[in-house]
This record gives C-alpha cells, sequence and structure tokens, in this order.
C-alpha cells in the first residue's frame, strides 16, 4: 500500500490518556489522520482494515534509544535490526543517542548529514538522533546543529569518562563542567531543545565501587553505584538548569532518592522531565538467581521498594516517560566467558525491552488494575511527544501522523524466539517462553501497514524526523 493511497480502520476503540472511545473508523490520507467518526456513521470507501473492536494506540514513542556504539557504520548495522524490534513492539518513532567515538570527537558537521541519509535507507521506525555532547568542539556546534532540526541532546556529566568511556566510544572531557555550562547557556535560548542527561556522580561511584568490589551480587552492584550518586548529579544539574533557564532531561531514573532530587527542582519551576525503563518496573536487586550478571545495568537495579514507588508514580503520572535504553547484547556479549553467576564487575551492562515492554507492561499492571491503557498512552506517546516537541506524533488525533497500533487486549502469546523480532539478547532473556496478552496486532507508520500478526513487512519505511 503507497502512503499516498487512503485507508480507513474500521471499529477499533481509540485509547487516549483521557480514555477509550466508543467503536470509532480512522480514516487516513497521505500518511495523516483526516478524520474520526464514530463506527457506521460513514460508509467509508477504498482501502479497509477491520479493527475488529480491538484497541487503537498511537504510536510509542522511545526517548532513549542506542542504535550503535563506537562508530558511524555500527549506527547503520544496529538501527537496521533494533529498529526492527521497536516497531515489533509498537515504537513508531525512536530517539537514538549518537555515540560515534573516534568518528565524532571533534564535531558532527561534518558528518550528520550523510549520517542521516544513510540511516533512512535502513531504519524501519521514525527517528531522530540525540548527538553526545562530550568535547567542547561538540558544544561549539550547537547552534547550527539545533538550526538543522536536531533539538535534543545527551550528555554523560562525569559518568564513563576516561577509559570505560572511551571503550565504548564515548569521550567524555576533562573539562566537562564547562561544556555543560556551555551546552545549557546555549540551548536556554531555544524553546524547543532538551539536554538529555545521565546523571551518576563518577567519584562517588568511583568511592563506592572500591568498597564493594570483593562483592558480588545485583545487590553489591547497586552500592556501587549507589541512588545518591544519582541524586547528587541531579541537584548539580537542576541548580544550572534553573540558573540558566534551559530544558532538561534525567534519563533511566532508578530510584526514590533520585526521584525525589528531581521533585526538589520541579517545585522550584526548572522544566526537568524524567524517563525510567522497564527493567526498574519489573526487576529488582534481590532478583541474583534468576538473573545473575545479566541483570547488570546502569544505574543499578534497585529494591523492591523502589521499583513499588516508580510504579506509583507512574500510576500519579508523575514520569515522564517509560523507554528502553536498549542496549541489545548477546550472552557471550554480556558475560565475556564467564558464566551467568560469575563476576557482576567484569559483566556488561544493558538490557533488550522494547519489542516486549507492551505486553509485559499490561500483563503484570493493567491486568491487575494497577496501570490503566489511558496511562500507559500518557506515558509511552502522548507525554513523551510534548516533552521532545514531536507535535505531529503522540495521539490518534485529526491532523496527526497516522501512526496507529492495534493491540489484542483478549489472546495470550508465548513470547517464543519465533514469535520475536531476532535481536541480541533473545539467548538470555529471562521472559522467553513466558506468556502474554496485549501484544500489538497490526501496526501502522505514516498509514502504511508495517505489522500484522507477528509478521515485519520487509521494506522499511523509517523517515528522519526534524524538529525546529
Amino acid at each position: 500500500m503507497n502512503s499516498n493511497n487512503s485507508l480507513t480502520i474500521t471499529n477499533v476503540r481509540i485509547v487516549s490518556s483521557s480514555g477509550i472511545s466508543d467503536p470509532a473508523d480512522v480514516f487516513i490520507n497521505n500518511g495523516k489522520i483526516a478524520g474520526i467518526h464514530q463506527t457506521g456513521i460513514i460508509h467509508p470507501t477504498g482501502n479497509l482494515i477491520n479493527g475488529s473492536g480491538l484497541l487503537a494506540m498511537p504510536g510509542f514513542i522511545d526517548l532513549h534509544f542506542h542504535a550503535g556504539m563506537g562508530s558511524i557504520n555500527s549506527v547503520y548495522n544496529d538501527l537496521k535490526l533494533e529498529s526492527r524490534a521497536a516497531v515489533a513492539g509498537g515504537y513508531t518513532y525512536v530517539r537514538s543517542h549518537l555515540i560515534i567515538g573516534e568518528d565524532g570527537k571533534s564535531g558532527y558537521l561534518k558528518v550528520i548529514d550523510h549520517i542521516i541519509k544513510n540511516a533512512e535507507k535502513v531504519s524501519y521506525s521514525d527517528f531522530s538522533f540525540n548527538p553526545m555532547i562530550g568535547t567542547m568542539d561538540q558544544a561549539n556546534e550547537l547552534e547550527e546543529l539545533i538550526n538543522k532540526g536536531i533539538n535534543a541532546y545527551k550528555i554523560y556529566y562525569n559518568a564513563y569518562q576516561g577509559e570505560e568511556g572511551r571503550n565504548l566510544g564515548i569521550y567524555v572531557d576533562e573539562d566537562i563542567d564547562d561544556i555543560v555550562i556551555k551546552v545549557l547557556s546555549t540551548a536556554s535560548k531555544y524553546r524547543k531543545t532538551r539536554i538529555i542527561f545521565h546523571a551518576e556522580d563518577n567519584s562517588t561511584v568511583k568511592y563506592c565501587t572500591a568498597n564493594e568490589r570483593e562483592k558480588n551480587g545485583l545487590d553489591a552492584f547497586s552500592r556501587g553505584r549507589p541512588p545518591f550518586a544519582e541524586a547528587i548529579k541531579i541537584d548539580h544539574i537542576g541548580h544550572l538548569a534553573l540558573h540558566f533557564g534551559a530544558k532538561i532531561h534525567i534519563a533511566h531514573i532508578s530510584s526514590i532518592e533520585a526521584y525525589e532530587a528531581v521533585e526538589r527542582y520541579r517545585n522550584l519551576g526548572v522544566d526537568i522531565t524524567i524517563e525510567t525503563e522497564p527493567h526498574y518496573l519489573f526487576y529488582d536487586d534481590s532478583m541474583w538467581r534468576l538473573l545473575g550478571v545479566f541483570g547488570k545495568v546502569n544505574p543499578p537495579l534497585r529494591t523492591s521498594r523502589d521499583s513499588e514507588f516508580l510504579i506509583k508514580k507512574i500510576s500519579e503520572r508523575k514520569i515522564d516517560s517509560i523507554s528502553s535504553d536498549v542496549n541489545a547484547l548477546n550472552s557471550k556479549q554480556k558475560i565475556k566467558n564467564a558464566n551467568k553467576y560469575g563476576n557482576i564487575w567484569d559483566a556488561s551492562p544493558g538490557f533488550d525491552n522494547i519489542q516486549m515492554t507492551l505486553p509485559r507492561l499490561i500483563t503484570k499492571f493493567v491486568s491487575s488494575g494497577i496501570l490503566s491503557y489511558e496511562t500507559l498512552v500518557y506515558i509511552m506517546s502522548e507525554r513523551p511527544s510534548q516533552v521532545i516537541g514531536a507535535v505531529n506524533k503522540g495521539s490518534i488525533s485529526v491532523g496527526k501522523d497516522a501512526d496507529i497500533v492495534l493491540v489484542d487486549d483478549k489472546n495470550y502469546h508465548k513470547a517464543t524466539p519465533e514469535l520475536l523480532e531476532n535481536v541480541p539478547g533473545l539467548d538470555w532473556n529471562p521472559e522467553i517462553n513466558k506468556e502474554f496478552t496485549g501484544w500489538p496486532y497490526k501496526i501502522f507508520l505514516g498509514g502504511i501497514e508495517v505489522y500484522s500478526d507477528f509478521k515485519m513487512q520487509e521494506k522499511n519505511q523509517g523517515k528522519y524526523v526534524y524538529i525546529r
């Protein structure tokens, strides 16, 4: 089907943050939603798809996506694979951190157009880049990049400084304090620009890690990168944002202490938004037997009390996004020739959550009444679109991009490798072969059906989204 053709999706229940509609028909033209009417009021013609009474959710938005680490070529290879998994999970728009090591250390202006052009050739989802800024050369290009329509940037605020970061392609210079001030003062001039921070205080992490390194386990790793290391950095970043008036976003909030630090600056009027990730909701640091070293992630898994707190704040709509922080690694890459219960300090950090997030959230939290479908749409579509300024996305409304996820909320399916997109991490994922409800049944990107009944359309349709 060509995006220029009209399409009508009939008999769906449209989910918004404020409610679920009676059965409705969604009329699509040229990739946009042209009309929404109660089923049966207008008799559609042309291309028809019967929604069979399924829930229709706006395509999800992932504010924290990783495609490639350390080089330009790694971006294309990972984006091709991971964007398929994103679409299969209902994520039709991803914000991928651009971390290209030596290829970007001296700046992005010479390479960014080339990267975007080639990335469009392989991406299955719509996407934008959040270039990482860790050098003054990168910071000095900020205004020109913003004027190109690149409106968000990632800073590892002295996390991953030194050899640990360089091994991953993350360059964080010694003058990172000066760089942060330069970036925030520049970004404050642009109302659609937001700076994203990995907030862990490096000195605190070094000290605490040295004290815990002789111990093993997820709880020891959490004490080595403790919640107050997050809170210390959030306090610093929040104070700078308060002074400069810049919009900021704190990635992967994992703890009560980090959340409370954010709230202090929200109460002072700082435009500070936050995300958490699925792994902080489903797992905690007591689950060593289940996860072993596969549960390593930065910031670490916290206590069950922290998990319960984050879920409560999601239900209160105090958290702005559930993002993936996808870092897909196979078992060998994770454990580095050790075993599941080897040394946590030597393992690689990262989870791959994205294609199972929706059914897991629905099965565990919606089915039990802890969360609602309306809140899922708020935190996975509507609010992220507002945070990042993606005005054409985030809801099923007239004039918006026709990015729509039809969700089967009745049937259960087992999460087998054959059912899922084949990405690294399936060989150790503890959710494999478990049954979940709430899987995406059909997915539309710009009015084009790109996924149906667990099968991906082979032609990629993803486009770069500029935000000015």
